[in-house]
């Protein structure tokens, strides 16, 4: 029989993600759909160019459609087929995509993805003896491990972990020594092997301690063995390393509860998904997300409470611009789950990009009343109200952000900043400029910190050689920041020292061209240098990039002046 085209987009991410197979795994029910199934076109060219379309704009949805549409009028185009196949994947078709894996595997009964897909289908209808058949024909080339890790899996399900380890075992490749290690341990816990489970997970916590998915299998391990001081160490060494990690701060509450931690696999079926979530992890930063939301997809198809699976689908889907799905993904994380806070926040700050205020205000604000602890939701609804300009209920939110912090960390200066910007903008100085110094004395290096107050002196006129001082630290900082260096070359305005201005000012212009402030302030130093026509110049150009209301009328004066004085005395 003639072969399917082998250019099938998973198999070439698995062959270099297997030499990154870790298990930095950090970062079916559907969820509901936010946006119509797209309608097929009436040809064969609408479709094919809806789906090449679809496939520019990373929308596996549509793709999908368009791509069958166009396999059903050209049954025998081979590419066609495939590409539907993977992106009926992608989109999370799981069932259409077995439909389209046999119908490839008529024409291509070697074919391992195809076969790699019938055999999660099998094992999660319970048919495990016909899992396993599919799974190791296709265990070769890059699917070689996927396959052998969920044939582990289905071995347990049938009570043959005694199997699964040995099969495990089997894997020499050490690039995935991790990641094997990883799942033997679990499938060793599962059975009650509780030596095996320690040493293995131990020499994976050992070998890398910054792994979030290994430090919270190894803690649960330890508290599920009685060995809660160990366990309560193990998590806090790692919050003091990494703080705020929601799966790990739940951990230790639930710890400090005295609830029992559950298990990371608590079935087979959850142990088959960690794996295919651990597989696309390993792909999530890849330019093209198709690759890493096809193994997601099949984690959650498995498991569909998978949290971290369902935050990768949505952050991927964020990443390439598909909020709609993206929120349909955060929408399936579970109310009870540590992740669920993030997915909230995500979801509110994804309906403001898209134009919908008052729909993120209320989600969050609701979350918030969910969860009045919620240090992440509070900080989001702040974030909210400022990318709103409602700089007076955003300063309120800060407040009540740095309320609930209580001592504040180095790490918290970014509440003061904010906070600072919202009392500014409110017009309310003395309180900005108290939250910057605060913001500064925990964070004395900050330099978009140090760049609003200096500037801020520098505007008004005041402490300008302490702004000046501050200002040059902040550029030493952050030196290919165009606005920071313009800052410094309006300190050095108002110092009177033109020639810096000019210096500071031209390299800001080169850095960020199409900003109005910076040309204008360009405007101003040339008029005192004498280069009155390069000014006003520079001033009609800030006027033509859009600044703000009160900008528009500082520069109308300036050109006025200046066509007044042209007038009066001749050409500039």
């Amino acid at each position: 029989m003639a072969k399917l085209p082998a250019g099938t987009k998973i198999l070439s991410l698995l062959t270099g993600a297997l030499a990154a197979l870790t298990l930095a795994l950090d970062a079916s029910a559907a969820p509901a759909s936010l946006s119509p199934r797209p309608e097929p076109a009436a040809s064969f060219a609408g479709n094919y160019l809806a789906a090449r379309n679809a496939q520019r704009a990373k929308d596996a949805r549509a793709e999908a459609v368009f791509l069958r549409e166009s396999h059903n009028r050209e049954p025998k185009d081979g590419a066609l087929l495939m590409g539907a196949f993977n992106a009926s994947l992608a989109s999370g078709d799981i069932e259409e995509g077995v439909t389209l894996a046999n119908r490839i595997l008529i024409v291509d009964p070697a074919n391992p993805l195809a076969r790699f897909v019938v055999g999660v289908r099998s094992m999660r209808a319970g048919r495990c003896d016909e899992a396993r058949r599919d799974l190791s024909r296709a265990a070769r080339g890059p699917l070689e491990i996927p396959a052998i890790t969920l044939t582990a899996w289905c071995w347990l399900a049938e009570g043959g972990a005694d199997q699964a380890l040995e099969l495990l075992d089997r894997v020499s490749d050490e690039r995935a020594g991790g990641f094997r290690d990883y799942h033997a341990a679990l499938i060793a816990e599962s059975r009650g092997y509780t030596y095996e489970a320690r040493k293995r997970l131990r020499a994976i916590y050992q070998a890398d301690p910054k792994i979030m998915r290994t430090v919270d299998a190894w803690g649960r391990f330890l508290s599920r063995t009685g060995q809660y001081d160990q366990a309560r160490e193990v998590f806090t060494t790692f919050n003091a390393q990494f703080p705020g990690n929601p799966i790990i701060m739940a951990a230790l509450r639930d710890l400090e509860a005295g609830r029992l931690l559950t298990a990371v696999a608590p079935d087979p079926l959850a142990g088959a998904a960690e794996a295919l979530y651990g597989l696309g992890a390993a792909g999530v930063t890849q330019p093209d997300p198709t690759n890493a939301l096809i193994f997601m997809r099949l984690a959650v198809y498995l498991s569909p409470d998978h949290s971290l699976a369902w935050t990768s689908i949505g952050d991927i889907n964020a990443r390439v611009r598909q909020p709609e799905r993206a929120i349909e993904a955060y929408s399936a994380i579970p109310a009870d789950s540590p992740l669920r806070s993030i997915a909230d926040s995500q979801t509110a700050l994804l309906l403001q990009s898209m134009e919908k205020p008052a729909e993120a205000i209320a989600l969050i604000t609701s979350a918030i009343a969910a969860r009045p602890a919620d240090l992440s939701a509070a900080e989001t609804l702040a974030d909210l109200y400022r990318g709103q300009k409602n700089w007076a209920e955003a300063a309120t939110a800060y407040g009540k952000g740095i309320e609930m912090i209580g001592e504040p960390k180095p790490g918290d200066w970014r509440w003061f900043y904010f906070r600072g910007i919202s009392f500014e903008r409110s017009k309310r100085w003395p309180l900005a400029e108290a939250d910057f110094k605060k913001a500064l004395e925990l964070n004395p290096d900050q330099p978009q910190v140090l760049n609003y107050l200096a500037y801020t002196w520098a505007d008004q006129g005041v402490n300008l050689e302490q702004a000046r001082e501050m200002l040059e630290k902040a550029t030493k900082l952050a030196a290919r920041d165009g606005h920071i260096v313009d800052s410094l070359g309006w300190a050095y305005y108002r110092l009177g020292r033109y020639e810096d201005a000019e210096r500071e000012l031209e390299r800001a212009i080169l850095m960020t061209p199409a900003e109005a402030v910076v040309n204008e302030h360009l405007g101003d130093v040339y008029w005192k240098l004498g280069r009155k026509r390069e000014a006003v110049f520079k001033w009609g150009h800030a006027l033509a990039l859009n600044p703000e209301p009160e900008e528009i009328e500082r520069i109308k004066i300036k050109l006025k002046e200046a066509a007044d004085l042209s007038a009066a005395s001749g050409p500039l």
